[in-house]
């Protein structure tokens, strides 16, 4: 059996929700992935998948290994193309989409990561407001950065992994007000939330495991987009419910503690892809792959 080749079929018919789409994607029948997923499941000694007439879905198994497995297949991608003649042959222009927040905070640092590792590579970052995200599958550009659910999903997509939203807050202001030990607490401290102009503020739906709560925030502050709504948290304005990829640095250097850290304001998916039909180029796949390793090495994924 070719372990790597049955790792990417299953990978591919997990995040495409069928082994017709996965089959596609890998370039390969049907019936010779469904092969190497059986075969996977039979060297594992655990059942990945559930299959019905219309789609498959994963079991417990399943969902445990597919984030390693993705992980595994980039970081592999990611080591053939450093060394020897693959190495040199990572050469051109590559656009990248993203909404705007997450394009300066994460994806910019990667890129230029990226670019210094391929010499022969040249870059360009488009960030995009919030209206403009809504229609990226219009965007020009080599791979589109999502955060999900996707609302059209027309070209080959990688799910990246799903993001926890979570709850924080300054040292100062924590040790000011006190640490909030219960739900209920949360809704006595004043609040930084992210909201549209001319919305109103929305409910923090909280989960834990099975348990889910709702907390009405107090605002002190509104804002209209995530890195004003990070500054100000930063400056002890109040707490915040954001995605983790907004602030994982911000928590690693203590600039922010993670508040009640069993629950989560759900959970975020992070797709990538060509923003529109068609697969990616061959210097698009290899920012993918880098990407997809990098992002699981920062430890942003539930």
């Amino acid at each position: 059996m070719d372990l790597l080749a049955a790792y990417r079929a299953f990978v591919a018919v997990a995040d495409h929700g069928g082994f017709t789409a996965g089959a596609r994607i890998c370039g390969q029948s049907q019936s010779t992935v469904s092969r190497q997923v059986a075969d996977l499941e039979q060297y594992l000694g655990a059942r990945l998948l559930r299959r019905t007439t219309r789609r498959v879905a994963l079991t417990s198994d399943g969902e445990q290994l597919l984030e390693k497995a993705r992980g595994l297949i980039a970081m592999l991608g990611e080591a053939e193309r450093s060394v020897g003649r693959r190495a040199l042959d990572v050469a051109g222009h590559l656009r990248i989409a993203a909404p705007a927040a997450l394009g300066h905070v994460l994806l910019a640092p990667l890129l230029c990561s990226f670019l210094s590792r391929h010499p022969g590579m040249e870059g360009e970052m488009l960030t995009l407001r919030s209206r403009e995200a809504a229609y990226v599958v219009n965007v020009a550009a080599d791979l589109a950065i999502e955060i999900g659910p996707l609302q059209a999903r027309l070209g080959e997509r990688r799910k990246l992994g799903d993001v926890p939203m979570v709850l924080c807050g300054s040292p100062m202001l924590i040790r000011d007000l006190g640490a909030p030990k219960t739900v209920e607490d949360i809704a006595r401290l004043p609040a930084v939330v992210s909201v549209p102009p001319g919305m109103e503020p929305h409910v923090w739906r909280l989960e834990r495991e099975a348990e889910h709560r709702e907390v009405d925030p107090s605002p002190r502050l509104r804002c209209d987009n995530l890195e004003a709504l990070r500054a100000a948290v930063l400056e002890s304005v109040g707490i915040a419910l954001v995605p983790l990829w907004l602030i994982h640095h911000d928590l690693a250097s203590g600039r922010l503690w993670r508040l009640l850290p069993q629950w989560h304001g759900g959970l975020q998916p992070l797709f990538a892809g060509p923003p529109g039909k068609g697969r990616p180029g061959p210097h698009a796949r290899a920012f993918l792959d880098y990407l997809s390793s990098s992002l699981a090495r920062e430890g942003i994924f539930a």
